[in-house]
């Protein structure tokens, strides 16, 4: 019960992130948004969990105290005839800049996911903040190739 409400808890951060204006351009506002890098190295381990370093820096940084606000990042893999996939998050705390090391592992829901393998997958990562007068702000890496 809590695994699911806290994937439901992430996939509405994912959703709120894209929803989120993240540039100039798409704010029609002064270019506050979110810089977020996926890093290296990237680690698996025993083919359940991957370990992925994700920085996240406000640019520029909000006028206030970060409130609330999270990191989330998505691995897919080519398995044979189906895709490994898995997600993991952390807890947001300031503006940054700062590298968070965010731990994936095979969802459970709503299908079952194979292991993950060494060789090349695609991983995305998101965030969003909201400070203490909710001006929400965020950003995502779009999806990477990276290497397990």
């Amino acid at each position: 019960m809590l695994k699911t409400f806290a994937r439901m808890l992430a996939v509405g951060a994912f959703v709120l992130a894209a929803a989120v204006p993240t540039t100039a351009s798409a704010a029609g506002g002064p270019g506050v948004g979110l810089t977020v890098t996926i890093g290296s190295p990237i680690t698996l381990t025993d083919r359940l969990l991957v370990t992925i370093p994700i920085t996240v820096t406000c640019t520029p940084p909000l006028a206030n105290p970060v409130q609330f606000g999270n990191v989330f990042v998505t691995v897919e893999q080519a398995s044979g005839k189906s895709v490994s996939h898995g997600s993991g998050g952390a807890n947001l705390t300031s503006c940054g800049p700062q590298t968070f090391t965010i731990q994936v592992t095979p969802d459970l829901f709503p299908t079952t996911s194979s292991p993950f393998h060494g060789g090349p997958a695609i991983a995305f990562a998101s965030a969003t903040a909201c400070d203490t007068q909710f001006t929400c702000v965020g950003g995502s890496s779009g999806a990477v190739s990276v290497r397990l």
